[in-house]
């Protein structure tokens, strides 16, 4: 597919917005922030989530729209990221998370999760992720 007809295969295009991409493995990191930057999305990719959590204590959650993250990484793993920012922030924008093995264990906390709305299986579908994004983005006011 081409890149410049994507927007033309989503429903109902959802506002451009900030996104947060958390993920260890440069090559998905790499291929999701090309795709959603092909899509109009401002994307910040960081490695880990303590680089994350860094950039969210310097510039706060106001300015990221939704955040994409894996759950398994070296170090702080996605369920550990999302209960530390429970501790600082109240509102937390939308989350899809993505991973190569999900537990039946992280599939209860994360869907017991309100912010989690979305979780990908990698490897996954771009469009679909696509789609998911600017679906949660509509939502957001």
């Amino acid at each position: 597919m081409d890149p410049s007809t994507i927007n033309e295969t989503f429903d109902e295009p959802g506002r451009p917005g900030r996104v947060l991409l958390v993920d260890n493995d440069p090559d998905v990191s790499e291929l999701v922030q090309a795709f959603l930057s092909q899509t109009g999305h401002e994307v910040c990719a960081l490695g880990s989530a303590e680089s994350a959590l860094e950039l969210i204590q310097a510039e706060g959650l106001d300015s990221i729209g939704s955040i994409v993250l894996d759950l398994r990484m070296p170090g702080m793993g996605g369920v550990d990221f999302l209960s530390a920012l429970d501790g600082r922030y109240s509102d937390l924008p939308p989350v899809v998370v993505i991973s190569g093995f999900i537990s039946e264990e992280d599939r209860e906390v994360l869907e017991a999760r309100e912010e989690v709305r979305a979780l990908f299986h990698k490897p996954f579908d771009l469009l679909a992720l696509g789609q998911a994004l600017q679906n949660l983005l509509s939502e957001t006011p």
